[in-house]
């Protein structure tokens, strides 16, 4: 039998987990989209707590910062070819 060390899954002081619905709420998005984006394997990272699923308050926030696009960066109508 395989020896596996366990994480420790308590959120730090000031975060929480959030369901599926609280995590959409946050991101303004629908709890369908995070339920594609899971199985889609996109989205923010996410628990399997027994039947559950939860997400992390804090890494819900970091991922959804983690998708700003520069404006200047964008691609897109009005721009030259090479």
């Amino acid at each position: 039998m395989k020896n596996s060390a366990k994480k420790n899954l308590a959120p730090a002081p000031g975060d929480e987990f959030l369901t599926t619905e609280e995590a959409a709420k946050k991101l303004k998005r629908s709890a369908k989209t995070l339920e594609y984006w899971r199985t889609a394997g996109l989205g923010p990272p996410f628990y399997r707590q027994q039947r559950g699923v939860r997400y992390l308050l804090s890494e819900v926030m970091a991922w959804g910062a983690s998708c700003r696009v520069d404006g200047q960066n964008v691609g897109g109508s009005g721009g030259t070819r090479a």
